[in-house]
């Protein structure tokens, strides 16, 4: 009952219109012909971060000067947004990270081999661990039992 639902849905003429609907969505999308921008200017966005902190503008904390176009997704590119690292390349960044975690767990694992022993051996309980001599019953046998841990 239920494949012949699915079967018959697949084959209607309304799924099938739907899918090439998206399609044609996803296909006819481009930059220059965004439909919200209307005769907005398609400026590149540049971050502010990487402008020059030196130069005199109008809005010094944003680093804009008046009457300057905005990108459409300036809120993406200005002084609030994520920070730029642009020390290293990625690679290089990578590199590091993985030298770190290898120092690390490697430094760890020696590590290992200079625990000292313990000092004294597990406590050894009497009569099962005691659980009868600490109030327990044979079904609290398990809750009420010393543990040598």
């Amino acid at each position: 009952m239920l494949s012949r639902r699915a079967v018959t849905m697949l084959r209607s003429p309304v799924a099938r219109v739907a899918q090439v609907q998206v399609r044609g969505v996803r296909a006819s999308f481009d930059k220059a012909e965004e439909p919200m921008l209307g005769d907005y200017p398609d400026i590149d966005p540049f971050p502010a971060q990487l402008k020059n902190p030196y130069k005199k503008y109008d809005d010094q904390q944003d680093r804009r000067n008046l009457n300057e176009p905005l990108s459409v997704n300036d809120d993406l590119y200005d002084m609030w947004s994520p920070d730029r690292f642009t020390h290293f390349k990625n690679q290089d960044a990578l590199k590091y990270f993985i030298g770190f975690l290898t120092l690390f767990f490697g430094g760890s694992y020696v590590a290992t081999y200079f625990v000292p022993e313990k000092a004294a051996i597990p406590r050894e309980f009497p009569y099962e661990g005691l659980w009868k001599e600490s109030g327990g019953t044979e079904k609290s046998k398990d809750v009420f039992a010393q543990r040598s841990e």
